[in-house]
């Protein structure tokens, strides 16, 4: 047996002794506990360097302002996803009776880099990492961790967390063999009280078949509460959740806030297909590997430029499209009466002459590309900007 499997179960021991026990504050046996299981979940975790799979997702949003009638939103996903040390890639198609429909949204994280196409139209390159919105967001981002760090913050912090503010902590040895463990903590400085539930497996290195996780806060008349699920199923995966649900529900009562009313979303996740036996290749992490066709805008913000995907001297940086005049580049208008003066001097002989509103205008299809690459340009930023506002309606304070 693994070292760090041995310290578990000696921890577990120990903790069999405190069950139910009040205490203000960690002890050894819970701060043993906290070390076994960091332990053996990193051993666990280390078990899939890479994989590829698909899963169902399913979201529903209600929000009800008072006075006015109840928004419902609903979406259903298949996204076909991809992972390999810290890269993910997610390809989210609209759900048309279960099979993929239209692509509703793909991105790769490489840790440095995040590349997106959004809705089949345009693409874009913006920091990577835990900078991103999205980065190990249950229902975006696949990586085996995800599940087990809701909300950002992982599993063994946040245990720790909860046993440092616990009001009560207990472990029982189910007659079916597995460890339960159990914490309600009182709420922190901010406000926000947490809760979780593991079912372990000591039989099996003390893998996770259960996690359940929950925090609520009453603040200045208004209410937020989480409650996170996630299913293991030792015949598909180890370490790999086979269902995950996410429930959210807040209440709002400020009258003085826009933000007044109720709200409720519901996110669930089945994972239908996994593989973590088959090699994944570094190329499936570039944005070459969207197959994107030329002409697709591509907005990179770290580099300042946006291009036309096969067409390498279509490149403007966005300053130049989005504060620069258009008058300001005399290459191109120099180009353009070039090539109008060209067109006259071959006219052939005789030939009637062209009235002057039917003559192409220097430089009027430079005028025309630009200001496409504008709009382009411009209906991307907006694009980006909508897509990370809903990110951030993701974030609960307190969460991370």
């Amino acid at each position: 047996m693994h070292a760090s499997y041995r310290r578990l179960s000696l921890a577990a021991l120990m903790v069999f002794v405190c069950t139910g026990v009040e205490a203000a504050g960690p002890d050894q046996e819970r701060e043993a506990l906290i070390e076994a299981l960091g332990a053996a979940h990193e051993t666990l975790g280390g078990q899939i360097a890479h994989g590829k799979g698909v899963a169902h997702v399913t979201r529903v949003h209600e929000r009800v302002v008072p006075g006015k009638e109840t928004v419902t939103e609903s979406d259903n996903w298949i996204v076909d996803f991809i992972f390999k040390g810290e890269k993910t890639r997610a390809d989210r198609y609209v759900s048309a009776d279960g099979a993929r429909g239209e692509l509703d949204h793909a991105h790769i994280n490489t840790g440095e880099e995040k590349l997106g196409y959004i809705g089949g139209a345009n693409a874009f390159v913006m920091v990577g990492g835990e900078q991103d919105d999205d980065y190990r967001g249950l229902g975006y981002d696949f990586h085996p961790e995800t599940y087990l760090r809701p909300y950002r913050r992982p599993l063994v912090t946040r245990l720790k967390a909860v046993l440092d503010l616990s009001e009560r902590f207990g472990s029982d040895l189910l007659d079916t063999g597995p460890l339960r463990i159990t914490a309600e903590g009182r709420a922190d400085k901010s406000g926000w009280k947490n809760s979780l539930s593991l079912l372990l497996d000591p039989n099996h290195g003390f893998r996770i078949l259960d996690y359940r996780w929950e925090f609520q806060t009453d603040e200045h008349g208004s209410h937020l509460s989480v409650h996170y699920h996630a299913e293991f199923d030792p015949a598909f995966s180890d370490a790999y959740p086979k269902r995950v649900t996410r429930e959210r529900r807040t209440e709002y009562r400020d009258p003085n806030s826009i933000m007044s009313g109720d709200g409720y979303e519901k996110l669930e996740m089945e994972i239908i297909e996994l593989d973590t036996v088959s090699q994944v290749a570094d190329e499936e992490f570039t944005l070459a590997a969207f197959n994107l066709p030329d002409g697709t805008r591509v907005a990179d913000y770290l580099r300042d430029i946006n291009y036309g995907l096969g067409a390498p001297d279509d490149e403007l940086t966005l300053a130049q499209l989005l504060d620069g005049p258009l008058s300001g580049d005399a290459s191109l208008q120099v180009q353009a009466d070039s090539e109008a003066q060209q067109a006259r001097d071959t006219e052939p002989a005789g030939a009637a002459p062209v009235p002057a509103a039917a003559q192409p205008q220097p430089g009027s299809r430079t005028w025309i590309a630009l200001l496409g690459a504008i709009l382009t340009c411009v209906a991307l930023a907006v694009l980006v900007l909508l897509l990370r506002r809903r990110q951030r309606d993701k974030k609960l304070p307190g969460g991370s």
